[in-house]
């Protein structure tokens, strides 16, 4: 790892094409920051293979003549846990990988939030291969999602059965391509007996939020949260089905 000073540093951006970068050099106060791209941004579509994404970018870390000070991803999944087990490798600081997986795992995350309050949607798993209902206490309308997307991919708002085995018969088809490498991933954590039990290529249910919503986006470094932009909405959804979402 190198001594540079922090507004001179190289920071090799994982996932980003010269677009990404063009936009990341002219962000205020990282004008003298050297950022250079790690692996191609092609990496969103198709299925990926974990394993080859990383020997891919720890040749091209290794041919560099000299370290870089810090990596990042440009975009969701599989970058944003390759960002971890790179830093992980050349002593970079990171979040960890269990806390990102955490994150990232919708069934996981919920589970976690549950132990810290109590105001949240009811949620559980639907059995995609076997009968596809509602899990219980759980009722319509509901957004159904796979445990691990992005951008709202396989995500549909349901509000009956006839939409609900629509949508679960697009999930059971589609979710394999970012679900197994998921659990390239899953593999490389120890996991709690309840996040063993599901996997990777697991649906989720959870109850649609109505009314006043917001959420925040931001990060926390050293125990210091930051936000960075509060995103608000206001109404219901619609009743169309089955609706994509996120």
């Amino acid at each position: 790892m190198s001594s540079q000073p922090a507004d001179e540093a190289t920071v090799a951006v994982l996932g980003a094409d010269e677009l990404d970068l063009e936009i990341l050099r002219g962000m205020q106060g990282h004008e003298r920051q050297t950022f250079v791209p790690l692996t191609p941004a092609e990496m969103q579509h198709g299925e990926v293979s974990i394993p080859d994404l990383l020997d891919r970018a720890v040749t091209q870390l290794d041919e560099r003549p000299q370290p870089v000070d810090a990596i990042v991803g440009f975009w969701d999944f599989p970058v944003s846990t390759l960002v971890p087990l790179l830093a992980a490798r050349y002593g970079l600081r990171s979040a960890s990988l269990e806390s990102v997986v955490m994150c990232e795992h919708k069934y996981w995350s919920r589970l976690a939030q549950q132990q810290v309050i109590d105001d949240h949607p009811p949620f559980g798993l639907v059995d995609i291969h076997g009968g596809g209902h509602l899990p219980d206490g759980v009722g319509y309308p509901v957004w159904l999602k796979p445990v691990k997307s992005y951008s709202s991919e396989l995500a549909f708002h349901v509000s009956d059965d006839e939409q609900l085995a629509t949508a679960v018969a697009e999930i059971r088809d589609g979710i394999g391509r970012l679900g197994r490498p998921f659990e390239e991933v899953l593999d490389r954590i120890d996991l709690p007996p309840a996040i063993v039990e599901v996997g990777g290529q697991a649906c989720l249910a959870e109850e649609a939020l109505t009314g006043a919503r917001a959420a925040t986006e931001g990060y926390v470094h050293d125990c210091r949260v930051v936000v960075h932009g509060v995103l608000g909405t206001c109404g219901t959804s619609a009743s169309t089905p089955p609706s994509r979402g996120s």
